[in-house]
């Protein structure tokens, strides 16, 4: 065995038995009710049960259900195992960087290949094959006799803060190179930001790295989630009053859309996709593509500040439908849900007081439609977003209530690409308080394809980033497509969009859109 995999299966055996014999000592010095009021801790602060010991040895995962619930139970084991990962790897550099290349000259001296010593080793002939493919390239200065060789620097890449640099050297009087590898610096974390779990804020402390600013999130907890009985209350016909004074919007058949009432039958999602088809080929016949987007409502993504309703159906209208429309089609259909819902694990995504979503919601769905675009994306995580004073009442003004009593919300601002300025503009994008119905953009940006997205107020918050990101942008309210006739047919990419609760007024509109195509 050679001694690489010997450190190997020490270490191995080393965090096999450690935990095991801890555990053992805390069985027979620490009282029953101790020990299961802990196991109960756990449970309650994971939100699971924890794994049982598996009765019936044949179960074919007898063997993963035994790890389970010795992983459930056996204190430090992640740090342990966390420990043994990290001294196993610095053993193993320390081996293949040092010891083994003295190994090698003291038995072997200059006799035979690369591939004979790598083998005679232990080493796998396919890592071998790798290393002879990169010629006369070696990955260790160590390995390096420098004596036979006048080495001077060719290249170098400098490390980042996750990823290793290297410098290459060459021989000047043969060509023979080798890299030597600069080690990764790592963050230089400043913390930024802390809040402790709440009913309306996750747990969580937020560092900032001082050299990269990559956002680094850490200690994060779940919300605290009220579940008791909730009674359904609407003010002035049109705000729902929510859990820790959240507002919500009962138009449009919007609780619907919560409960699971409105899912749509086989026949209805075929006759909605057929539509959608029509649409595709056509822009496929123009080489535009075409995405067709839904934004999901503000209480699908916020159900634990809903009033207690009784849910028909737990999977909703559109989740369903776009399983519905991937499975059957090549239509490019996307409904971010799942991130939008990810994504307020950071920030909120939707406003308290409004209907719509805010700013950094708006980011998230735009890097779902460049994902969907194939463009290049920014994680949830990584915003660079402010908290802002700035919030929409749109809610507290339809339900004719009192200003004064709904403080606190917060929006989320992202600084989006600041150094790029637009070369031109046209409409008003001021959400809050006032926008057009048609707004153009042109940019210096990298893509230089034309976009045009058509949807409803969602829409406005979305154009910081599309701006951005086209040369020429422009967006357009609904009941407004015909004023833009001449830009959908000249376009690179069509987004038709609907937040969900008008998502069949935005089907009537396809065969509208298919008749300027054709014009």
């Amino acid at each position: 065995m050679k001694k690489s995999s010997l450190i190997k299966v020490i270490i191995f055996i080393s965090v096999l038995i450690l935990p095991t014999l801890l555990w053992g000592v805390k069985l027979v010095f620490t009282d029953k009710a101790e020990i299961n009021e802990s196991y109960a801790r756990m449970e309650a602060t994971e939100n699971r049960s924890l794994s049982k010991w598996p009765d019936n040895a044949a179960d074919k995962d007898y063997t993963s259900k035994l790890e389970s619930y010795f992983n459930d139970r056996v204190p430090f084991r992640e740090k342990i195992i966390d420990f043994g990962h990290k001294f196993n790897g610095s053993m193993e550099q320390a081996y293949t960087g040092g010891i083994q290349p003295v190994i090698i000259r003291l038995f072997y001296g200059n006799r035979g290949s690369d591939s004979e010593l790598a083998q005679t080793d232990g080493y796998d002939t396919e890592e071998v094959a790798v290393a002879d493919a990169d010629e006369q390239v070696t990955d260790e200065a160590d390995t390096v006799n420098k004596d036979e060789h006048d080495y001077v620097e060719k290249e170098r890449v400098e490390a980042t803060c996750e990823e290793e640099g290297y410098i290459l050297y060459e021989c000047t009087d043969c060509g023979d190179t080798y890299k030597e590898s600069i080690p990764a610096l790592g963050h230089k974390e400043e913390l930024i930001e802390q809040a402790e779990a709440s009913y309306t804020e996750y747990g969580h402390s937020l560092y900032k790295c001082s050299v990269c600013g990559k956002r680094i999130w850490k200690d994060y907890e779940p919300k605290l989630t009220d579940t008791s009985y909730f009674p359904l209350k609407v003010e002035n016909n049109y705000t729902v009053m929510g859990r820790q004074g959240w507002l919500f919007y009962r138009g449009d058949a919007s609780l619907k859309y919560y409960t699971g009432e409105n899912v749509l039958d086989e026949a209805q999602m075929k006759e909605r996709l057929d539509a959608l088809i029509s649409l595709k080929k056509v822009c496929d016949d123009k080489d535009i593509k075409l995405v067709y987007m839904i934004i999901p409502n503000k209480e699908i993504v916020y159900p634990e500040y809903m009033p207690t309703m009784d849910i028909v159906s737990e999977r909703k209208k559109n989740e369903i439908f776009a399983e519905y429309v991937k499975k059957n089609s090549d239509v490019n259909l996307i409904y971010p849900l799942e991130e939008l819902k990810e994504a307020k694990k950071y920030y909120n995504t939707y406003y308290a007081y409004d209907t719509h979503w805010n700013e950094y919601g708006a980011f998230v769905g735009t890097m779902a439609l460049y994902d969907a675009l194939g463009m290049e994306t920014i994680e949830a995580s990584q915003a660079d977003a402010e908290r802002s004073q700035l919030v929409a009442y749109g809610l507290v003004l339809t339900g004719a209530l009192t200003p004064e009593d709904y403080s606190g919300s917060e929006d989320y601002i992202v600084n989006y690409k600041p150094d790029l300025e637009l070369v031109y503009e046209e409409g008003e994008k001021n959400y809050l308080f006032s926008y057009t119905n048609v707004y153009k953009s042109e940019a210096l940006a990298e893509n230089d394809e034309r976009i045009v997205f058509i949807g409803d107020s969602f829409r406005e918050w979305m154009i910081p980033y599309l701006s951005k990101d086209f040369t020429h942008t422009c967006l357009v309210q609904r009941d407004n497509i015909p004023d833009i006739a001449d830009e959908i047919k000249q376009a690179d990419i069509l987004v038709v969009s609907a937040v969900e609760r008008f998502d069949e007024d935005i089907y009537a509109r396809i065969p509208q859109i298919i008749r300027i195509l054709n014009e």
